[in-house]
């Protein structure tokens, strides 16, 4: 319903209400009078006729009682009934036998006035007193009646004196059946059915608007009577009150409808304005009519559609320049992992988007310090310690605002004099700093507090606290803006905005840590923990690379479990697992930081020894063959341990092979031949055949030329000797170190530095690669996984 519909509601149930409300007093009013004064006149004529009907008893008493004294009863009772005293006398003996009656009595039997109705009775002929008759002595000679004829006459006489009509009811038990009445035709069968349904003497009324009572039979008054009067209302007068009622509602709807639409016509002006506001018009305005509410209320919409207008503009501009700068900020997070350009791109739209002047992205690095990733605008607000800043923004966390920040993980915004900057951060008057932790860390109800100079530290609504899951609050870093344009203190708005700048920060070091370990779990084995197949064959390849530049060996050893397949078969596969894992961790405990272990597929792992020779790999089968062969590996679920063993298969590159997978092959081949010498053994390649080779060498010099790029010389075909390594020769660019020693053995440790410090990681563990002249070629290189031996 509409607001006018339901003000003319209102309207009408205000105005409609009393007018019904006295329309149904005064009818109920005009009613209870009328019945109140037709009960009261019918009191007085019930009192009418028990007193007529007392005094005709009373009559006919004293006309017995003539007669009763007389000597001659005949000629007394003529006397009376000439007289008219009695319509006749009847005189009985003791044995109730008539002696005399007047000529032309009524029929007998008479109703006596002293005798109560207790039982239904016929029609009432006469009414008759009766009195015994004595002799002087006293004695009884019989009784005397005198009666009184009951005719219309009698009841019309009842209905004069009393006022009202009166009906003669038949004296049966129902109130149907008649004997006179002086009630209309029309309404003597409605007085009747309304006295039928009496109970009493109650006053009833009848359907035709007549109030009917009963009275008698009783004592003093044995005829039974309905007396009835008719209703004193005015006629018509339900038919004037609704007419009135219908009359003062019709004009109570025009002025409802008439006041309703005066008073909501601002309303539904304000309201299609509102309407239009919704859907974007901010041009939109409301005519102001009068001084009242209404009036007030129209001026503040249209003040209020100019505010939001200029507000909307100026909102608008800062949408575009922060969409601006989110798209450069989606684009750098889609097209880069460089951890150090996301960070300066969001930065810097921090910057724009807060209006500060200077700002940093920190991260927290090992030993639990805050380390400047990226900056700007810092220059000049450095301490005196340090103007330039070449000390690098460094926060110890727990130290200063940002160390604060990072220790507990609230957000932090206030304002300090320069003097009064924390050690190791920079000069500002206004700071917001946050932290930002992993996505989807735990989070409990904190907020980023406000610190004023000489004052205590207050919580601003609204901010989150971080926590690890030992429940002490933690970060990855905290972002940091200094000094806002217009010496304004940094708000919650800003801090909003920055919360939202820091969780990017947090997807992006996320992102980043999330793509190295995706790129770590793609080259290695999630059983074992070795590197998988697909690493070894890129490393097979960048180390045979490194080998042919810098003329080193590379030995390659194929392991596989001698059967396995009965492991399996009879413990389990689990056990299987337990086996291949247990291998696994002994053979990193057996190689050096430099060498590689992969595991090949099943049972089959693969394992390269950069700058070793086949009596080095020997040395490293028979050790790995003694370490899996001497010490039983248990498993939980068995009693006892299980004893495996490991065949294992030895090339070395360049005499087994010139390429990656042809020294593979030949280790795989070499395998098979341990596997069939019995197992448990190991066993080195065949030789392969004498095959010319090119060397192209490359000039040494005791200085790397200028660009840092290697010199090219001729080529020289030098043949190979039997045993597949090639014959040194005196050629230019080719190192000292490379043109002697014996066929197998490592390089001479006082000839070769990098041999030097392969050997030293071979004697002891923890020791780090090769220099970078042993490094990498090409592909991604991941930290090696063993402990070293």
């Amino acid at each position: 319903m509409t607001l006018r519909g339901r003000l003319t509601a209102a309207f009408l149930v205000v105005v409609l209400g009393p007018v019904v409300l006295g329309a149904f007093f005064v009818a109920s009013t005009v009613a209870a009078v009328d019945r109140s004064r037709s009960t009261e006149r019918l009191a007085v004529a019930a009192s009418t006729v028990r007193t007529s009907v007392d005094a005709l008893c009373q009559q006919l008493r004293a006309a017995a009682d003539t007669v009763a004294l007389t000597g001659d009863p005949a000629i007394a009772a003529g006397q009376l009934v000439g007289r008219g005293l009695a319509a006749a006398v009847q005189v009985t003996d003791v044995n109730g036998r008539v002696t005399y009656a007047s000529p032309g009595a009524p029929p007998t039997p008479w109703r006596d006035c002293s005798e109560p109705a207790a039982a239904p009775f016929g029609p009432v002929r006469a009414l008759a007193a009766r009195v015994d008759r004595r002799d002087p002595a006293g004695a009884l000679l019989g009784t005397v009646a005198a009666a009184h004829l009951v005719d219309p006459a009698f009841v019309a006489r009842l209905a004069a004196v009393t006022g009202v009509a009166v009906t003669l009811l038949d004296g049966g038990a129902g109130a149907d059946r008649f004997t006179h009445t002086t009630e209309s035709q029309q309404e003597r069968d409605a007085v009747l059915a309304a006295a039928g349904s009496a109970s009493g003497e109650r006053v009833t009324e009848s359907t035709r608007g007549r109030y009917v009572r009963r009275i008698g039979p009783s004592a003093g008054q044995p005829l039974p009577l309905v007396l009835s009067v008719p209703s004193e209302r005015p006629p018509g007068l339900h038919v004037t009150l609704a007419g009135v009622v219908v009359l003062a509602g019709l004009l109570a709807v025009f002025t409802a409808w008439r006041l309703a639409r005066v008073t909501t016509r601002p309303l539904v002006e304000l309201a299609g304005a509102v309407d239009r506001v919704a859907h974007g018009d901010l041009t939109a305005r409301v005519p102001v009519r009068s001084r009242d509410e209404l009036g007030r209320l129209a001026a503040a919409f249209n003040r209020m559609t100019r505010e939001t207008g200029s507000y909307v503009a100026a909102l608008t501009s800062s949408r575009d320049q922060l969409r601006g700068h989110l798209a450069v900020l989606g684009d750098t997070l889609a097209s880069t992992h460089d951890l150090q350009r996301i960070l300066r791109v969001i930065l810097h739209s921090a910057i724009a988007a807060t209006g500060a002047r200077a700002g940093a992205v920190l991260l927290v690095e090992a030993g639990g310090v805050l380390v400047a990733q990226c900056s700007e605008g810092l220059d000049g607000r450095w301490p005196a310690g340090d103007p330039d800043g070449s000390q690098g923004l460094r926060v110890p966390v727990g130290v200063g605002v940002v160390g604060a920040v990072a220790a507990t993980g609230e957000p932090q915004r206030g304002r300090l004099e320069p003097t009064e900057a924390p050690t190791g951060e920079p000069r500002c008057r206004t700071y917001v700093a946050v932290p930002f932790s992993t996505p989807g860390g735990a989070t409990t109800p904190g907020g980023p507090t406000t610190t004023t100079p000489g004052g205590p530290t207050t919580t601003v609504p609204g901010g989150e606290r971080c926590l690890d899951e030992a429940g002490a609050a933690a970060a990855l870093g905290v972002l940091a803006l200094y000094d806002r344009v217009g010496a304004d203190e940094f708000d919650d708005d800003d801090l909003d905005t920055l919360r939202t700048f820091a969780g990017h920060a947090a997807v992006a070091v996320e992102n980043v840590r999330v793509h190295e370990e995706a790129q770590r779990l793609s080259l290695t084995d999630p059983l074992t923990g070795l590197w998988n197949y697909r690493y070894l064959r890129e490393s097979i390849r960048r180390e045979v690379e490194r080998a042919s530049r810098f003329g080193r060996m590379l030995s390659v050893l194929a392991l596989d479990l001698d059967r396995f397949k009965d492991v399996n078969d009879t413990y389990g596969h689990a056990a299987g697992d337990t086996v291949l894992a247990e291998f696994a961790r002994r053979v990193r405990g057996e190689i050096r930081e430099v060498d590689l272990a992969f595991r090949q597929g099943g049972e089959e792992f693969v394992l390269l020894l950069p700058e070793t020779d086949a009596r080095g790999a020997a040395i490293v089968a028979e050790r790995l063959g003694a370490a899996v062969r001497e010490t039983p590996i248990a498993v939980e679920a068995y009693a006892g341990p299980i004893v495996v063993t490991v065949s294992v298969g030895i090339a070395v590159y360049p005499d087994h092979g010139s390429t990656g997978r042809e020294v593979l092959e030949a280790a795989d081949d070499a395998l098979y031949a341990a596997k069939a010498a019995g197992r448990d053994t190991y066993r080195v390649a065949e030789a392969r055949p004498d095959v010319p080779t090119w060397e192209i060498p490359v000039p040494a010099g005791a200085v790397s030329p200028p660009d840092g790029l290697p010199r090219a010389g001729r080529q020289v075909q030098v043949p190979r000797e039997p045993g597949g390594h090639a014959r040194s020769e005196s050629t230019a660019g080719v190192p000292e170190s490379n043109r002697s020693g014996p066929a197998h053995a490592r390089p001479d440790p006082a000839d070769e530095p990098a041999a030097t410090a392969a050997d030293a990681a071979r004697a002891g563990p923890d020791v780090g690669r090769p220099g970078p002249g042993g490094g990498a070629s090409s592909g991604p290189h991941p930290p090696r996984q063993s402990r070293g031996r």
